[in-house]
Parts: C-alpha cells; structure tokens; sequence
C-alpha cells in the first residue's frame, strides 16, 4: 500500500512537470508566432552567407526572386537593424523557411540571367540556366565571395548541372545547420525565463505537491487516473 502511494505520488509529479513544460513550450510557440523570430535568424543567416557586408545588393535581388518571393507576403523589406537577431527580434514578413533547392535555383538562376528577364529573352532561350551561362555571367552578381561558391561548384560538377546545384544546396544546409544551433540555444534561454514566470506565477512548489498528494487519497487518484 506504502508503495502504491509513493508510486501515485511520483506520477503525480511527473504529470505537474508534463503540464507545465506542455504551457511553456505553447508560450514560447505563442511568441515566436507573434515576432516571427525563426524568419529573423534565417534572414540574417542569408546575410551572412551571401556577405551582405560587401555586398548588399544580392540579398534583396535573391528574396525578390520569383522562387523566393512567393514564400512571403507583401514586400522585401531589409531591417535598419543588422546586429545577430535576439530572442524576440522581429522578422517582420519574411519567410520562416526557405527550401534549399529554391535558393539554389534561385542562385544559380540570379547568376546565369540576372535579376530580371524580359518576355522576349525568357521566349528566345538564349539565357537558359547552364553551367557555361553561370560562369560566363557570374561576375554580374557582383559579389565576389559567392561568384567562388558558384564556379567551385561548377568546377566540382563534372559537367552535371544537378550536382552543381546539389553542391549549392550542400553550402545552404550547413548554413542552416549553424543557425537552428543559434535558434535552440536562444529558446532554452527563453523556455528557462518562461518557466521562472510561470513556476512562480502559478505557485510550483514540487515540495507542497508531494506533501497534498500524499496527504489527499482522492485528489492523488484523480491525478492518476
């Protein structure tokens, strides 16, 4: 009988941690709908790879791209401010995920045609997406660290345009490696700043638990059941 009672007991503790790790991970959910913050660090995760610092043309031509702009609403905006993103920074309209073969269509497509085509040389096909047009034109995008990224992997291709842009989306998706790391380290401090707030505000205490449960035969058999 001891024992069913501290068994009951522990199942109700771990149903009190359960709930509350259940509103903190919803707050903290809430508040990243609310401020769009994954869009924030992807933005500035862009910035970085594309080195928006020496140039910063590229970043708006790659989000008003076609495959790109169809991922967000209303109009590419850059923040005023470019320090890193913060637990609650805002990423406004941006996309909160952009699939790596997009931004590499979208890449190898910027460097290959521009950030424009006109009906008449879209329907002309001279400026189709090739490995020959991507290093005939890669100068054009005016940003010399991603023109190497691009005729590296053109170089390392074999003449195979998929695994040139296999090898674009390779440099992407360990850019967005390091970026969810950024992401999670800032929600654990968040989910820990949640979690001081609502242990407090809703009066936690794991030792006033264990002494109501243990005391109260009924309420400990309802949080079981």
């Amino acid at each position: 009988m001891l024992g069913s009672a501290v068994l009951d007991v522990c199942i109700g503790i771990v149903f009190v941690f359960v709930l509350v790790s259940i509103i903190c991970t919803a707050v903290r959910e809430g508040l990243d709908g609310w401020f769009k913050t994954r869009a924030a660090y992807l933005h500035y995760a862009i910035r970085e790879l594309l080195h928006y610092r020496t140039s910063p043309e590229l970043v708006g031509k790659l989000f008003n791209h076609p495959l790109i702009y169809g991922l967000f609403q209303g109009k590419y905006e850059p923040p005023e401010d470019h320090r890193s993103p913060g637990a609650l920074t805002s990423g406004a309209n941006l996309p909160s995920y952009i699939p790596s073969h997009s931004f590499a269509l979208a890449l190898m497509d910027l460097a290959a045609r521009g950030p424009q085509q006109t009906g008449a040389l879209a329907a002309s096909g001279s400026s189709a997406i090739s490995l020959e047009n991507v290093r005939a034109n890669v100068s054009k995008l005016g940003n010399p660290e991603v023109e190497r990224v691009l005729l590296t992997a053109i170089d390392t291709a074999q003449g195979d345009l998929d695994k040139a842009v296999k090898s674009v989306e390779a440099w992407y998706d360990s850019a967005m490696d390091r970026v969810s790391g950024w992401y999670r380290r800032t929600t654990q401090w968040v989910l820990l700043c949640v979690a001081l707030f609502v242990a407090v505000a809703l009066n936690i205490n794991t030792i006033s638990i264990v002494h109501y449960l243990s005391q109260d035969g009924k309420a400990r058999a309802a949080v079981v059941d």
